[in-house]
């Protein structure tokens, strides 16, 4: 059975004496500090785990208290003058603001199942140069003076930056254990550990480490990664991913893995309470199983029978989370025996490759479903049919894009498990708006019930997708990507069968989608979402709005951005409509898998690129950020060069040896139409590459209005455009509003950006 224990460093201001900046005075305020422990120690209550808090005993008292205690500092502020100097000074400066946390130290405290440690009296690093054996020990003796941190009272010691030295010292002020220091070549080997998914769990030798004369040295463990500047381009995926896998090795080994952190990286860094959240949730799961103790740096010692355990080994039955799970917190006997053999290591990196093979997989065969509807139908349905599918797409494809509200940002981004009922709510609630809207949209054109039922088939398939994304929130949260995945691919290989049985078989379009959508959707909600609590969860919690408003307003803007985006993308199939072209119309039902593909590239792209971007504009400016973006669109000018190469030689293989595109309906003419206008697609995603940069910094900035704006000049143009040149040729007025978009865009990202750049927001 593992080990595990959970260590925080908790010192305020105090910390930052020496290297206080005008963003840590904003930033590490009292009521900030406040917020981050109660969230802290709601977080542990939820889950049962007792932690050990290490607190710098200055940082516990009120401002009055440290007052009082000012003329007994005389010595310490003697002997380590340059460090108490510049705290008392920062102190005077901020008014007591982040260097006082009682009711920080309280929340810790009151629930009485948490350790509270030491972490020094003012934070006073013990290897800089003023920190003599005097000051050391006049720091220690301050600390005892405090009566939460006597001697009766706290019995674990972290040294300030981890700075171990003097040991001894520690054992004459009555500490029984401290923290020992992880050793790194550097700074850059340490952030590069971060991505090591193999990295095992620790061993302990008690006798090794028994020494009458210091103190015990407990596992140096591992910091959990302060998601913040150079370090935020580690995904929090990768870091739940190795703690996971930590935990599995500690629990079929017999290791221990010990978790440290700061809460004051919790006030800026990025998603951290939902990365710890899904760790804390795993921790919980194993000790459930029994395969995992959960215990204090204290209970820990007591394993050796050799010390009284300050802490409590033991609790009595409460309905409390803090203080229940008495069997998982009991301090077990010593471990006399040789740890048991290990996993091997190659088990978990094969696993790894499985895992994001399986991601690849679906994400392909999510892709090949859309393409695969428009295509299939081109070879067996009749040429209305396609012509009337191509303007059902353009109908529903757009408001399926408001539907979804970019609710996974509230969800998956916030990690939240009390949103789970709103998040359900919202995306029921987005399936209704897209049926209805659908329906309406095409009654609205009396182009007959074919229309109107192609439309609200597309819109239930892309419902049934809505409701599939609620488990994939779930699991994203979760971190099971290997569980989302696989379940995407069940899902569109369902559809594809049971799509291509039915064209093949009856020829019939409409039949053919409404039975692969009743398929996957039974699919879904009996295989995928029968055996978890999404319904139960639904019913007993209530989601609170007010945690979401401004998310879900964002989420809202660049939903609609996306909308008018694919919208300027399908506005020239209306031209073909007002211009009476069935044939062209058909023939943008194919072409316009080309724009999908480009989408999907340029979609990807961008999203993979929010976090190592941001991670760049914060570490170097705008020219660090500047830099790794031209590495990036080098990249994708060579994807969209390997897509040019492939329609070069699609249209070789039409043009010169008759090769014909599937589709018995289309004549030799559609078919040179489609290689045209796949080009033009192809072409306009091409021009949205050269404003890579400056859109991705639009999204970084926040920008959500400005990014609604460029959208609508696309639709702009691209309607003007197709619409003007419609009595020409159908093909040619969506092949020029294809490109006349492009342009537009980089016309409107270019001029936004100069604003962007005005304003000062580049440099924020």
């Amino acid at each position: 059975m593992g080990t595990f224990m959970l260590s925080f460093d908790c010192e305020g201001k105090w910390g930052l004496t020496d290297c206080l900046t005008e963003r840590h005075q904003q930033l590490y305020t009292t009521s900030n500090l406040e917020a981050i422990y109660w969230r802290l120690t709601s977080l542990l209550r939820k889950y049962g785990i007792d932690a050990t808090f290490a607190f710098t005993a200055a940082f516990s008292l009120t401002a009055e208290r440290f007052d009082r205690l000012r003329p007994e500092m005389e010595e310490l502020r003697t002997r380590a003058q340059p460090w108490i100097g510049r705290a008392l000074a920062a102190i005077e400066k901020d008014k007591g603001q982040g260097w006082f946390g009682p009711y920080c130290f309280d929340m810790v405290r009151e629930p009485g199942c948490h350790e509270i440690a030491s972490h020094g009296f003012s934070h006073l690093p013990w290897r800089a140069s003023y920190a003599t054996r005097a000051a050391l020990d006049a720091e220690l003796a301050m600390c005892r003076r405090v009566p939460a941190f006597s001697d009766g009272s706290v019995s674990t010691f972290v040294f300030p930056r981890n700075q171990v030295a003097h040991q001894d010292l520690l054992a004459e002020h009555g500490f029984t254990a401290y923290r020992e220091k992880r050793t790194f070549s550097s700074r850059a080997a340490n952030l590069a550990s971060e991505f090591n998914l193999l990295s095992p769990s620790e061993d302990f030798n008690w006798n090794e480490n028994w020494n009458d004369k210091i103190p015990i040295a407990l596992p140096a463990g591992r910091f959990l990664n302060w998601r913040h500047g150079l370090r935020r381009s580690v995904p929090a995926a990768v870091t739940v991913r190795r703690w996971q896998n930590m935990l599995r090795d500690a629990a079929s080994g017999g290791g221990i893995v010990h978790a440290w952190t700061h809460p004051e990286n919790f006030v800026d860094g990025h998603d951290m309470f939902q990365m710890l959240e899904e760790i804390l949730r795993f921790v919980a799961d194993e000790r459930e199983a029994g395969r995992l103790h959960v215990l204090t740096n204290t209970q820990f010692v007591a394993r050796t029978e050799r010390l009284p355990s300050l802490q409590p080994v033991s609790f009595s039955p409460s309905p409390d989370p803090c203080v229940a799970h008495a069997s998982h917190t009991e301090a077990p006997a010593p471990v006399t025996s040789a740890p048991a053999t290990r996993a091997p290591v190659s088990a978990v990196a094969q696993s790894a490759h499985w895992e994001v093979s399986e991601v690849a997989l679906s994400q392909t065969i999510f892709a090949a479903m859309q393409v695969y509807i428009p295509w299939l139908a081109a070879s067996k349905a009749p040429l209305a049919d396609l012509a009337t599918l191509a303007l059902a797409q353009s109908i529903v494809w757009p408001l399926a894009m408001i539907a979804q509200l970019q609710l996974r940002t509230i969800y998956v981004v916030q990690g939240e498990r009390s949103l789970l009922p709103l998040f359900v709510q919202l995306r029921l609630a987005g399936c209704v708006f897209l049926v209805a809207c659908a329906a309406i949209a095409t009654g609205m054109l009396h182009s007959g019930p074919l229309l109107l039922s192609l439309a609200v088939a597309l819109a239930l398939i892309k419902c049934v997708e809505n409701v599939a994304d609620i488990m994939h929130g779930e699991l994203q949260r979760a971190m099971e990507v290997s569980r989302g995945a696989r379940s995407q691919t069940y899902r569109c290989a369902i559809f594809i069968s049971v799509y291509t049985v039915g064209m093949v078989s009856g020829g019939q379009l409409l039949l053919s989608l409404v039975a692969a959508a009743a398929a996957m959707a039974a699919w879904v909600v009996v295989v995928d979402m029968r055996p978890r609590r999404f319904w139960r969860d639904l019913l007993t919690q209530g989601g609170n709005l007010d945690q979401v408003g401004p998310t879900l307003k964002a989420g809202l803007s660049l939903s609609t951005a996306l909308a008018f985006s694919s919208l300027s993308v399908m506005v020239g199939r209306w031209a073909a409509v007002r211009a009476g072209d069935t044939e062209v119309l058909a023939a943008t039902a194919l072409a316009g898998t080309m724009a999908s593909i480009v989408a999907v590239v340029l979609v990807a792209t961008q999203q993979y690129s929010f976090t190592p971007a941001r991670a760049q504009l914060d570490a170097g400016g705008m020219p660090a950020f500047r830099a790794w973006c031209r590495a990036v669109t080098w990249r994708l000018h060579v994807a969209f060069a390997g897509l040019t190469l492939a329609w070069v030689a699609a249209a070789v293989l039409v043009y010169y040896f008759g090769l014909p595109v599937p589709g018995h309906h289309l004549g030799i003419g559609l078919q040179h139409t489609v290689v045209v206008l796949a080009g033009c697609f192809l072409a306009g995603g091409w021009l949205s590459v050269l404003c890579f940069a400056d859109i991705l910094l639009q999204y970084l900035m926040r920008r959500h209005g400005t990014i609604l704006f460029i959208a609508m000049m696309q639709v702009a143009a691209a309607a003007a455009a197709s619409m003007l040149l419609y009595p020409l040729m159908g093909w040619i007025a969506i092949g020029i509003a294809e490109l006349v978009r492009g342009l537009t865009f980089i016309v409107a990202v270019r001029y936004t950006s100069r604003l962007l750049e005005a304003d000062g927001g580049a440099s924020t």
